[in-house]
């Protein structure tokens, strides 16, 4: 039980300190990494080949989602987005074909699909999760923002489809503390690079 605790408290401060420091980012600074890290994330045969992507909406100082969406539905990808199912406090995924139309500020103010556009989607026709959070490590090990959503959601599915998570350089630490239900992500792709947990751990290994 303490150690429960002890991790939780990590956990806490880790998720400070890394918010902290991705806030003092200036929107430039954004920008120019967000856009180095879209180059990236649409090179990988994992981006090319899915016909079905998810892509989180961005809030606050996150890596910039809103260009990536709109391209990927340009080049005719199905493109599904989460929102929050308040009474079941959990995620569910909805189609979107226009960024600007269809969201409206949801849970936290992020933005997620009006009711008159959701088109609902199942994890298991998903190809490729793109995959927020705070920090990760090169284990795979990603700390989000406390609230289990996309753990709860990823426990659900009956297929496995590759977990890439989009994040800035200074987002990546030695060490993230894990809990026995956290999800290990399979790629972080930053401004600077990408790291392959499975490649990494075959080479440690």
């Amino acid at each position: 039980m303490t150690g429960d605790i002890d991790i939780k408290e990590r956990k806490k401060r880790l998720r400070k300190e890394i918010i902290d420091k991705r806030n003092n980012l200036s929107i430039t600074e954004r920008f120019d990494a967000s856009k180095r890290i879209k180059d990236t994330l649409y090179s990988l045969p994992e981006f090319k080949d899915a016909k079905r992507v998810h892509f989180f909406v961005s809030f606050g100082s996150e890596v910039i989602t809103s260009e990536m969406i709109k391209d990927a539905i340009k080049m005719g990808k199905s493109v599904v987005v989460p929102f929050v199912d308040r009474e079941k406090k959990e995620l569910r995924l909805s189609e979107i074909k226009d960024f600007f139309k269809e969201l409206e500020a949801g849970y936290w103010g992020i933005l997620e699909p009006k009711k008159e556009y959701r088109r609902e989607a199942s994890i298991d026709d998903v190809d490729l999760m793109v995959m927020p959070g705070v920090a990760f490590d090169e284990k795979g090990h990603r700390l989000g923002y406390g609230m289990a959503f996309y753990d709860k959601l990823l426990s659900s599915r009956k297929r496995n489809m590759p977990l890439i998570a989009i994040a800035f350089d200074m987002q990546v630490v030695d060490d993230v503390p894990c809990e026995r239900h956290d999800i290990l992500i399979d790629k972080v792709v930053t401004e600077k690079r990408v790291i392959d947990v499975k490649e990494g751990l075959k080479a440690k290994g």
